[in-house]
């Protein structure tokens, strides 16, 4: 079982993003058996999410924010509530 959950909220993805999503999986790479990676973005960032390429070492969950509420904090908190580790 997985011992950390890493919360990622997003609330936009475009090729900036895309760019700086892809050095952060790098640089958790290493540590695939010790954590999960959840997602957290708004359903119209949900769906181009689906089709980008999170390798196949980590465990990744991508969580739908159905709320309109995207700030940060919310968003953190959608990922707390759906976390199953000990720690996040």
């Amino acid at each position: 079982m997985k011992k950390i959950t890493i919360l990622l909220p997003i609330h936009k993805i475009g090729e900036d993003e895309s760019v700086m999503l892809a050095n952060a999986l790098e640089s958790i790479e290493d540590f695939h058996n010790d954590i999960k990676l959840t997602v957290i973005s708004p359903t119209s960032v949900k769906k181009k999410l689906e089709d980008f390429d999170f390798g196949q070492k980590l465990e990744v969950k991508l969580l739908e924010n159905k709320t309109n509420e995207t700030d940060f904090v919310s968003q953190i908190n959608l990922g707390i509530d759906d976390c199953d580790t000990e720690w996040f």
